[in-house]
């Protein structure tokens, strides 16, 4: 008698069931690790628009119209497709000149929490930006 060399039909078949059932779990956390890269994009956006939001203001003494600058658009260009930056800005009560911004953007991978920057260099997630408008213009 002679033996065949090779692998048999059920041998192959647990074998592709195999790598199947690791390329599902490869591909179920490789959105969530897909999602969490674009939140480090958003905070990272966010913080260069804070940057340059005070870069502005150190040139100018004011924040002016901050989405009317290029650097701006530049900034929401890089930003995670269908995200937007919300910028809220106003002027002080007590001194219509001291004008403030509160800015916030939608998370990639919790859409029910923000990453929110203001002019009083506050930055980080939250939960709630109604106290991003007027007349706070603040992410506490």
């Amino acid at each position: 008698m002679h033996k065949e060399k090779g692998f048999t039909l059920i041998e192959l078949m647990v074998v592709i069931a195999i790598i199947g059932v690791l390329a599902a779990m490869i591909m179920v956390g490789w959105g969530a690790y897909q999602d969490r890269a674009d939140d480090v994009v958003v905070t990272n956006n966010m913080n260069q628009l804070a940057s340059f939001a005070e870069s502005v203001r150190a040139r100018d003494g004011d924040y002016g119209e901050l989405t009317n600058e290029p650097e701006f658009t530049e900034i929401e260009n890089e930003h995670p497709a269908g995200e937007d930056i919300t910028v809220e800005m106003g002027a002080d009560e007590q001194n219509r000149e001291n004008r403030r911004y509160c800015a916030y953007t939608t998370m990639i991978s919790d859409d029910s929490e923000y990453y929110c920057v203001d002019y009083n260099y506050n930055r980080g997630r939250v939960d709630d930006v109604s106290n991003c408008e007027s007349p706070n213009y603040s992410c506490q």
